[in-house]
């Protein structure tokens, strides 16, 4: 019992696992430690990712010891309650022989996981039907895929394919589009998996199409390329976005890509994403119409780490500023070059 505690802590703490990021570009970061992140490592977007499970030393991006020991105490913790419970049971009971409450116990749990693997699988149907005709932005509009819901380092020990017979599944982390014809499903798998699911949306929403936004409680990533103040208040309002992602352009260049210039984002919708305090990433297409004093509405973003401007023609003070005032915050400005190559 004390070799499998010991196994089952190593693999709580050790292996690493995708964190939470379905935007347009896939995970980029990979988290190891159990209960909490001892270390991050940035990878590649890949198809198949449990291949990186075990790589510690690749692409480091943060490491801290505190958590690790941390981690180590809990698990060593529960290690040892485990053992000693065990032994003392071992100890009352003669070989083969059962009491009536250990006989019990094993009936109870055994129902509970029956009840739970049926609600799985019941989960897995419903999944199965919403995801038909739902198109993933980033997969190039191909359908949305199941994929098990295991630790990376049993999917590479066991394989996908195995795995998905259990049920046990969810939807591969992706954005997908918000159109007519799926919204219903859109909307079930935002709020059933939020963790998993970016929304994007393009065009001139009516009144109802905002509140149907609207009632997208769960939603945690955001793509838009009208970044008008309508739709960002219908957006941000009352939501944890965790990523904005505006794809509006005035001039595109080599691209040829443009959106009227009412769609453009400006220092009052600055203002109102700045009132969503849970957000982490930003990244902005087209700052034409943002002054410095709009940008200084971010500073209230205490948790923001990612900021991304494209043609910006903002002040390197205003910039100096909010750098000041989110040390942690890393700004990042391209120019049209990059984006068309």
């Amino acid at each position: 019992m004390l070799l499998l505690g010991i196994s089952w802590g190593g693999l709580r703490i050790v292996p690493g696992e995708e964190a939470e990021f379905p935007g347009l570009f896939g995970p980029s970061y990979f988290d190891h430690g159990w209960p909490l992140t001892f270390l991050r490592r940035g990878i590649d977007k890949s198809d198949t990712m449990s291949e990186y499970a075990w790589w510690l030393g690749d692409g480091v991006v943060e490491f801290h010891i505190v958590p690790i020991v941390l981690d180590v105490a809990v698990v060593a913790l529960a290690v040892a309650a485990f053992v000693a419970l065990w032994e003392r049971w071992q100890r009352k009971r003669r070989r083969w022989q059962f009491s009536l409450r250990s006989l019990f116990v094993v009936v109870t749990s055994t129902g509970v996981l029956l009840g739970w693997w049926i609600n799985e699988r019941q989960r897995d149907q419903q999944l199965r039907s919403h995801l038909k005709g739902v198109a993933s932005i980033v997969a190039g509009n191909a359908g949305l895929s199941r994929e098990p819901r295991f630790p990376l380092w049993l999917r590479a020990v066991l394989g996908d394919e195995l795995l998905l017979r259990t049920c046990v599944t969810q939807p591969q982390a992706a954005t997908v589009g918000w159109w007519d014809d799926n919204q219903d499903n859109v909307r079930f798998l935002v709020e059933t998996y939020p963790d998993r699911i970016a929304v994007s949306y393009s065009g001139n929403p009516s009144g109802t199409e905002l509140e149907h936004l609207g009632r997208l409680k769960s939603l945690r990533w955001i793509e838009t390329q009208n970044a008008s103040d309508r739709v960002l208040t219908a957006l941000c309002s009352d939501r944890k976005l965790l990523q904005i992602f505006v794809t509006s352009y005035r001039n595109a260049g080599k691209m040829q890509w443009t959106t009227p210039t009412s769609w453009l984002i400006t220092d009052r919708g600055l203002e109102i994403i700045a009132e969503n305090r849970s957000l982490e990433s930003l990244w902005i297409g087209d700052v034409s119409l943002i002054t410095d004093r709009g940008l200084f509405a971010l500073a209230r973003l205490t948790n923001l780490s990612e900021l991304s401007l494209v043609d910006s023609k903002l002040s390197d003070a205003a910039i100096e500023v909010i750098q000041r005032e989110l040390p942690k915050l890393k700004i990042t400005r391209r120019p049209w070059r990059q984006i068309e190559d």
